[in-house]
């Protein structure tokens, strides 16, 4: 049950008053009641009987909580869905605007300071090893769990809300008002700060914002320094030349010419049109760029790119398939990540169904069929903001459930690479050669059936370690195999679609495949076997009963 634990049990002796209890109640049915009016199917991917059950619990539990811990479990039981539209806002709520003036943020290697007002500037860049009476991979699991997200990696961004002090409180990672962080410090000390917070007086969606920012309190109050020379979260949103691309200039969008690895980076953060250059003029300007330097690579990072007005999306796709020079896999790279969400995984969508797009980096906050169009609303009673999904995305097939897009080419950022100024995505890219960079799929396809074995050996040594990389596709495989026969060469036909029946073995269709390979490479017994483990799984599969058949009559 992930609300089992949740709060601090010592919350039990902070009741919350008879009035909010019965109106926090009532606010719990009203969520639930708007979930299952508006959403398209609030339990595709989620539980129904236990998200109802822990709804009951809640609201029988309310009495004798405080309003923090009522919130942060009404946040993780919305969050029960795994869906990134539909979620509990703890903004605005009466009485709860307290905020801690840090910013934490989950690396591949641990959970880190990212930002954090000037006292507290000793803190920033170090990694942290508990917050309260918390360690901080029991503090990383609770901020996770009040984050709703579509895959585990996207939840990691609950670590905003360790700045709500009463929800900081709420789950042990502060107390008495005071939150108490330990880092790592010089020659393996731990060093330990303690934290006030502050009163917010708005709270503009800034946990959606670079990770660079804090809760503030008002819109141009930004007081809060970074590792990076003590530069402000307003810094970075200028063209600095001695910040690595990926942080300079964090606005929704922008590029930067590489003329030494002959490359255009684009980094687009927002969906959007921003200030006095809208996005259809920005975008002429991109493209005008591309068409100036036709034989460099083109570099779309939105790795921290959470969405917007999906609509411009096709537009660009577009101006993308007209250009013959990206017809090849190896000229226009996509930087995920988990922050990549909403009209951005649209655009993940569009590209990996319509051009030779290669994805470096890490796993999308989605995956290409998702929920979304969400509806803002607020409750009744002690008008708590939440949002419900209306619509459902596809660009995948309608069995495909995966939360996620998950890169070819695997490019994980720790806190120790992002606060040395390394960009692991953005170096292999502009580093990388066919093979190390193309799908092997596509290597096959260019350069035979050794260089697909070679690059698959030497992926699996790199990355075999990371959970959700999968080497090929089976499709994509199959379709590199048949290039190969197609194009008069049955060995390495033969080389392509064996990689795929010892991947993926349970498909007759691998088998079958193999076969007519081997077929045409002259390998009779081998095609013979093969064809026959084909049927073994589909009996039905006539191809395979024919060959035989004539195999068997002809000797070949």
């Amino acid at each position: 049950m992930i609300l089992s634990g949740l709060c601090a049990a010592s919350l039990a002796a902070a009741p919350m008053p008879a009035a909010d209890a019965a109106a926090f109640r009532k606010d719990v049915d009203a969520i639930v009641q708007t979930i299952g009016t508006l959403h398209p199917n609030p339990f595709a991917p989620a539980d129904r009987a236990a998200f109802m059950a822990d709804a009951a619990m809640i609201e029988a539990q309310a009495p004798a909580q405080g309003l923090g811990c009522a919130t942060a479990e009404l946040m993780a039981l919305v969050a029960e869905l795994h869906d990134g539209h539909t979620y509990v806002l703890p903004i605005n709520i009466p009485g709860e605007m307290g905020r801690f003036p840090i910013r934490f943020y989950a690396f591949a290697d641990g959970l880190y300071v990212t930002a954090a007002a000037p006292e507290y500037a000793n803190l920033v860049g170090k990694r942290v090893l508990a917050i309260g009476r918390l360690s901080a991979e029991e503090t990383l699991a609770k901020a996770a769990a009040m984050q709703a997200a579509n895959n585990p990696l996207a939840a990691r961004e609950g670590t905003v809300w360790l700045s709500q002090a009463k929800i900081a409180e709420a789950i042990g990672a502060a107390s008495a008002g005071v939150m108490s962080v330990t880092v790592t410090g010089g020659r393996g000390k731990p060093v330990t700060q303690l934290l006030k917070p502050f009163e917010a007086e708005i709270n503009d969606a800034w946990n959606q914002q670079g990770e660079m920012f804090g809760p503030r309190t008002h819109k141009d109050s930004q007081p809060y320094v970074t590792a990076f020379g003590g530069r402000g979260p307003l810094e970075f949103r200028k063209a600095d030349p001695a910040l690595p691309p990926h942080l300079r200039y964090r606005l929704p969008y922008h590029m930067i010419e590489m003329p030494d690895s002959k490359a255009l980076y684009f980094q687009w953060n927002f969906v959007q049109d921003w200030d006095d250059e809208n996005f259809t003029h920005f975008s002429r300007r991109l493209f005008q760029a591309v068409d100036k330097h036709p034989d460099w690579k083109l570099i779309v990072d939105v790795r921290y790119n959470s969405g917007g007005d999906g609509s411009k999306v096709p537009a660009f796709i577009k101006q993308i398939i007209k250009r013959p020079q990206f017809d090849d896999p190896g000229k226009l790279f996509i930087i995920t990540g988990r922050k990549t969400f909403s009209a951005a995984v649209d655009l993940v969508g569009d590209a990996h169904e319509w051009t030779s797009a290669i994805f470096v980096g890490e796993p999308t906050g989605a995956g290409l069929n998702a929920y979304g169009d969400p509806e803002e609303r607020t409750t009744p009673n002690l008008h708590i903001p939440y949002q419900v999904s209306t619509a459902y995305h596809q660009h995948a097939p309608s069995k495909i459930r995966s939360g996620e897009f998950d890169p070819d080419i695997p490019a994980i950022m720790t806190g120790k690479d992002y606060f040395a100024g390394r960009d692991p995505a953005l170096e292999e890219v502009l580093k990388g050669g066919d093979a190390d960079l193309l799908p092997i799929a596509a290597l096959g396809t260019k350069s035979g059936g050794a260089a697909a074995e070679a690059a698959l050996h030497e992926r699996r040594g790199k990355w075999s370690g990371i959970a959700w990389w999968t080497p090929f596709d089976e499709s994509a495989m199959n379709e590199a195999g048949y290039s190969q026969l197609r194009g008069g060469h049955p060995q390495d036909a033969v080389v392509l679609f064996r990689m795929n029946a010892e991947a993926y073995p349970g498909s007759w269709n691998t088998w079958d495949s193999l076969a007519e390979a081997e077929r045409a490479a002259g390998q009779i017994p081998q095609a013979k076997a093969h064809y026959a483990k084909a049927l073994s799984l589909n009996p039905g599969a006539g191809d395979a009963k024919d060959a035989l058949a004539e195999m068997e009559k002809t000797g070949k």
